[in-house]
């Protein structure tokens, strides 16, 4: 099992988006905490009340974080994102999930549209507040 001090080893100031986006989180559910997943499988999760809750999962790398939100496919979701400027890879059918790349540098500007993502995964409340935006 690998725990805070493995990744923070590993990935210098990329932890510290993780950090940011588990604490939105946070906000929001006091009792989710991440879940440090054994070094091999590469991701950080989420857990509540003790029980693997990942509607989000964290995918740290020394270039960047893949954020994989739980949601289902809407092409205003996809097309937002794009607009942004952030790095979509191609949605996930098999387990609803978008995949995006972030970089430190671009994590700033794109602050806003991620909180809102995350938020979103969190509440499956996806295509009724994504026009607020």
């Amino acid at each position: 099992m690998s725990d805070r001090a493995y990744w923070e080893k590993r990935l210098g100031k990329n932890i510290l988006m993780v950090d940011e986006m588990i604490g939105w989180l946070h906000c929001w559910d006091p009792n989710l905490v991440p879940h440090y997943s054994r070094p091999r499988s590469k991701m950080i999760g989420l857990k509540r009340a003790g029980l693997v809750d990942n509607f989000v999962t964290f995918w740290p790398a020394r270039n960047g974080v893949r954020v994989e939100p739980k949601l289902p496919f809407f092409a205003e979701i996809e097309e937002s994102l794009r607009k942004a400027g952030l790095d979509v890879l191609e949605y996930r059918k098999d387990e609803p999930r978008y995949r995006i790349r972030v970089t430190v540098d671009e994590f700033p500007q794109h602050r806003p549209l991620l909180r809102e993502l995350l938020r979103m995964a969190h509440g499956k409340a996806a295509i009724l507040v994504w026009g607020t935006l």
